[in-house]
C-alpha cells in the first residue's frame, strides 16, 4: 500500500517546477534528451531479459537431456 500510495504521489508531481534553471522541459527536444538519457536503463533491460530467457532455454534443455 506504501508504494502504492509513494507512486500515486509522484505521479501528481509536477516536475518541470522542479527542473533546476537552464533545464528547460519545455523545449520541443526535452522528451528526445530524456528519453537518450534513458535509453541505457532499457537497453540493459533488454539485454538482461535476454540473458535470463537464455539461461532458462539452457537449464531446460539440460533438464531434457
Amino acid at each position: 500500500m506504501l508504494r502504492l500510495s509513494f507512486s500515486i504521489l509522484l505521479l501528481m508531481m509536477s516536475f518541470a517546477t522542479y527542473a533546476h534553471p537552464g533545464h528547460d522541459h519545455g523545449s520541443p527536444m526535452a522528451a528526445l534528451v530524456h528519453l537518450l538519457w534513458l535509453a541505457p536503463l532499457f537497453i540493459g533491460a533488454l539485454a538482461f531479459r535476454a540473458y535470463m530467457l537464455k539461461q532458462k532455454a539452457q537449464q531446460k534443455n539440460n533438464h531434457q537431456d
